[in-house]
């Protein structure tokens, strides 16, 4: 299994992010300095703001290691969805 950033960050924005505004923005704020939100467990992914950019866990697959998308690439897919 390759674990690609930008793939990760696209499947974790469609099966857990979809519609929750509060959720994309609290992110966003994270990823730009402001306040982290706590780690939060979706459908698929459990994601957390580290000073490297999102860190998205697959809750399903636990053998597989977390992936730390970086925060440009964060932010930028977040933002294309708000």
């Amino acid at each position: 299994m390759i674990h690609d950033p930008a793939e990760w960050l696209a499947d974790w924005l469609q099966t857990d992010m979809g519609g929750d505004a509060d959720g994309i923005a609290a992110f966003i704020t994270g990823l730009t300095g402001g306040e982290r939100p706590e780690r939060r467990v979706g459908n698929l992914y459990a994601a957390s703001v580290s000073d490297d950019g999102l860190l998205l866990e697959n809750i399903m697959q636990d053998d597989w290691p977390p992936v730390l998308v970086p925060t440009a690439i964060s932010l930028a897919g977040l933002r294309d969805l708000k």
